[in-house]
């Protein structure tokens, strides 16, 4: 059986971040932080005895960057900019995974 993976998945994740730099409502925000840390626990349990330093790492931050939980707070600007750079992070682990 072919099992799912979760570099598969990343440029869904990566797609819907990208989106997130645009103005929305707030609750699109909200699904971002679902989804983002969602897929990053899910990868991260999926990969933990492949996947060592900076992916690994990558993965918790972005787990822990945007739990629903208890959320970071920084300005519009800041997670436009954070909403970029986890697309790009998140398609270079996609990458990086279709590439092994």
């Amino acid at each position: 059986m072919n099992q799912l993976k979760p570099h598969r998945f990343a440029v869904i994740v990566a797609l819907v971040s990208f989106v997130g730099a645009l103005s929305l409502p707030y609750g699109y925000y909200q699904f971002l932080r679902v989804a983002v840390c969602s897929w990053a626990i899910w990868a991260i349990t999926v990969s933990w005895k492949s996947d060592q330093g900076p992916a690994r790492w990558a993965l918790i931050a972005l787990a822990l960057l945007y739990n629903p939980i208890c959320p970071v707070q920084f300005t519009k600007l800041v997670w436009a900019s954070l909403d970029v750079t986890t697309g790009f992070v998140l398609l270079w682990y996609s990458y990086r995974g279709a590439s092994k």
